[in-house]
């Protein structure tokens, strides 16, 4: 194809959100199914090819062009629709996007969208709850769900339907903002007739700033501890707690904190917090080469400082993460167990010996976390003034005392009642806080790994001096009046009537 035939083509709408947002304008489709790319090695023509074949565009050659030749031709085209959306949405993208751009307006974490035979219920999670957004057809939402995975993906591996499970990432350009999204379905029963499909909502490029470590919850006794340790040149970092617990943004906050000349690598699944000065790789669990182990693997031979992998899933993984951090790199990494004790259980599992686990050279710290409710202080209601909580009255005397019990507040949104509070929303909670047990390990406990003495390990640590369980971590908030105690246990469970605060 001659130059002035390519000047003469237009870029095609359909694609062009997918060529802007997702290729970074170093690629454009031309309205004759022409595919220009910056080059012919670019890591998105695959996925280009996937997304024109599952909107019926043909494919008609592929050629390698400037790539400053192919963002003039986008901006002009561009600037030609000053005005319009980048193409003419239909109306199921339309909606999917007034969906998302409702979400980060409330400061959701993620849409929860539940197909169920004629209808479908669209949540959102805030602040760790679900609450319903809306409610449609079943029709309507299989379609903003099918646009969503056929035609907005970077990650088109298949097309969408609600009998199979698939996994995919989009960016989304809404209005000025550029949003990231990791999507997930799976089918539900009785099969056929329903399925439900979750949206997380990643950070945005312009907010992926990482959270400073000390803006988390931890406590200035846990915050020392991990500034200690994250000061080592090898050994491992491990942290463990449930989906949703914050453990990627505890990751981020710590490699955040590392030297700047430093070498650092993190495979993730998916990349969540983008980082500036780190070498950040997708894993891929549908390629085998790009699983984590091989990815572990592979940073090996590249000369890094630190290691970081998304999560321990696999005994391969788990011996790579051992060989990495005895041959003089830092890893970092999470597992998944309910204590931090419970890490070396876990990795015990996976097939590393009592020996390895107390070795000096790998274990270096070991955290678990969950996130709790922070009371609004505008609304908040002192405990000593409710009447809902008389059955609980002497349980939480005995458990916080007499003197202490008049420090405590709860979540008026939670006794019943009419409830409005402009500052939160009528919630009653502010945001969300970290509290966690974080353990050293020295040799104390790498004498109880390497006797096999687990179950003897926790009672040891609550008399050592320093060490806090969760529960212990919330009892601070509770008493500083900043968490409702019921919703703490709500979270962690019943605290032990015999623990003193």
């Amino acid at each position: 194809m001659l130059a002035n035939d390519i000047k003469s083509l237009r870029p095609n709408a359909e694609m062009l959100n997918w060529c802007t947002s997702v290729a970074n304008s170093r690629m454009v489709v031309l309205e004759d199914g022409t595919i220009l790319s910056d080059s012919a090695t670019n890591p998105n023509l695959q996925n280009c090819r996937l997304l024109m074949k599952s909107l019926n565009l043909e494919i008609r050659q592929i050629i390698n062009y400037d790539v400053v030749f192919i963002k003039n031709m986008i901006d002009s085209y561009q600037s030609s629709i000053e005005g319009k959306s980048l193409y003419q949405f239909t109306d199921a993208q339309q909606k999917i996007r007034k969906i998302v751009q409702d979400a980060i307006a409330e400061k959701a974490t993620d849409i929860h969208i539940l197909i169920r035979d004629a209808t479908a219920i669209i949540k959102f999670r805030v602040l760790g709850d679900l609450q319903v957004y809306t409610t449609m057809s079943a029709n309507d939402a299989i379609a903003i769900v099918s646009v969503a995975f056929n035609r907005e993906s970077d990650h088109v591996q298949k097309q969408f339907s609600i009998n199979q499970i698939i996994d995919a990432a989009m960016v989304l350009q809404i209005g000025r903002q550029e949003v990231r999204l990791r999507l997930a379905s799976v089918p539900t029963y009785p099969g056929g007739k329903g399925c439900d499909i979750v949206m997380r909502v990643l950070p945005l490029r312009s907010q992926a700033k990482p959270i400073q470590l000390e803006q988390l919850g931890y406590h200035q006794a846990q915050l020392e501890e991990f500034k200690h340790v994250i000061r080592k040149t090898s050994g491992a970092i491990f942290l463990a707690g449930p989906t949703g617990s914050g453990k990627s943004t505890t990751m981020a906050s710590l490699i955040s904190l590392l030297p700047k000349n430093k070498k650092i690598y993190t495979a993730e699944d998916p990349v969540e917090n983008l980082i500036d000065g780190v070498t950040q790789v997708p894993v891929n669990h549908e390629v085998d080469y790009m699983s984590f182990a091989n990815i572990v693997r592979q940073f090996l031979r590249l000369d890094p400082d630190i290691i970081s992998i998304g999560e321990i899933r696999d005994s391969d993984t788990a011996f790579m993460a051992l060989r990495a951090a005895i041959t003089g790199h830092l890893v970092i990494s999470t597992v998944h167990a309910n204590s931090a004790t419970n890490i070396i259980v876990r990795l015990l599992d996976l097939g590393l010996s009592a020996t390895t686990l107390s070795d000096p050279d790998f274990l270096n710290m070991l955290g678990f976390q969950r996130l709790i409710k922070l009371l609004c202080p505008h609304c908040k209601v002192p405990f000593s003034e409710v009447n809902h909580y008389t059955k609980e009255r002497e349980r939480m005397l005995q458990i916080f005392g007499s003197t202490d019990m008049e420090k405590l507040f709860v979540n008026g949104n939670n006794l019943g009642e009419s409830y409005h509070c402009e500052y939160c929303k009528n919630r009653g909670t502010k945001g969300l806080t970290i509290v966690a047990e974080t353990l050293l390990v020295d040799d104390l406990v790498r004498e109880h790994i390497a006797d096999n003495q687990l179950n003897r390990l926790p009672s040891i640590l609550r008399a050592k001096t320093g060490f806090m369980t969760c529960h212990q971590s919330a009892a601070i908030h509770i008493l500083q009046g900043n968490a409702d105690p019921f919703e703490v246990e709500s979270i962690l469970g019943p605290f032990e009537i015999e623990t003193q605060f």
